[in-house]
């Protein structure tokens, strides 16, 4: 099924819930929410369909989101993460009609989707100022594919030149702010990360920087 999620502008932004076969709703389900990939500027939530029907048959609820994209909105990257924050809020607030476990919401996604999935979960800005802001944005997990997780250069990591400045004018804020690298703590939810060292968009070594930071973290938790 399909629902609205949020009106912005005229414009409203749906997600579409792939209920398991015998989900009760005395039985909160764990959920994972997928944001599709195409760098900020395009691409579509059907990305992602064939992993909610998978995950939809073992009991899991598997959500797919829209968000504002360029092409289609004329929008910066900070709205589509304006958008994710949204999300993640929209189903926890909804989560017992939903029959899921408000505490076991999953953020997944691809390269710039995969970013969203990581901001979501690391990330505290860029709520929308008119949501309730008792309920969390915050993702209680992370599975990322392929994901853009370094916005800006870091003392470990200098970023090229052109791909800096096309960063900045696409995001839409400082991108230091907009980098879920730069905001990992000690509450940082669990990821796990998909990624190939061949990955031509996205550099191997990123997210190898972003396992290792997490780990330094954790090993004091």
């Amino acid at each position: 099924m399909y629902l609205i999620y949020k009106k912005t502008n005229d414009i409203d932004l749906n997600l579409w819930v792939f209920n398991p076969p015998k989900s009760m709703p005395n039985d909160p389900k764990p959920a994972i929410v997928f944001f599709f990939g195409g760098g900020w500027r395009s691409g579509s939530p059907t990305q992602f369909v064939q992993h909610c029907k998978y995950l939809s048959a073992s009991g899991i609820v598997p959500i797919v989101a829209d968000y504002r994209v360029l092409t289609r909105n004329n929008t910066k990257a900070i709205y589509c993460l304006k958008d994710a924050k949204s999300v993640i809020r929209w189903v926890r607030k909804k989560a017992a009609i939903l029959g899921i476990d408000p505490q076991k919401i999953i953020a997944s996604g691809g390269f710039a989707g995969g970013h969203l999935a990581a901001a979501t979960g690391t990330i505290d800005a860029f709520d929308e100022e008119d949501e309730d802001q008792e309920i969390s944005s915050k993702t209680n997990a992370m599975i990322l594919f392929n994901p853009l997780v370094i916005t800006s250069s870091i003392p470990l990591f200098e970023l090229d030149q052109q791909v800096s400045q096309r960063l900045k004018q696409s995001i839409g804020v400082d991108p230091f702010q907009f980098s879920p690298y730069n905001f990992i703590d000690i509450k940082t939810p669990s990821t796990l990360i998909f990624h190939g060292d061949s990955d031509g968009l996205v550099t191997h070594e990123t997210v190898i920087l972003f396992d290792s930071k997490m780990k330094n973290f954790w090993k004091y938790y």
